[in-house]
């Protein structure tokens, strides 16, 4: 059993994972057990989708617009940056 009071949970979580503390106190060699809350360690699985396509175009050309072939998809609201 450790002796810590905090708990660094592993990075490269893929689910949504439940976390709470136990805490045992022995007194006279007897050991009492309780539970903490319970917290959410909340996964959001964002992909990027995929942009399509490639473009040839004449020099000072005017690309057409970049669109996506593959929607990307996240738990949250998904906003977009173009680089």
């Amino acid at each position: 059993m450790q002796q810590v009071q905090t708990y660094d949970a592993p990075s490269g979580l893929t689910v949504t994972t439940y976390y709470r503390r136990v805490t045992t106190s022995t007194l006279n060699s007897v050991a009492c057990t309780t539970n903490s809350n319970c917290i959410t360690v909340t996964v959001n699985n964002v992909t990027g989708g995929t942009v399509a396509a490639d473009q040839t175009i004449c020099s000072s050309g005017d690309p057409a617009a970049f669109t996506q072939s593959v929607a990307s998809t996240g738990t949250g609201t998904l906003s977009y940056q173009w680089q």
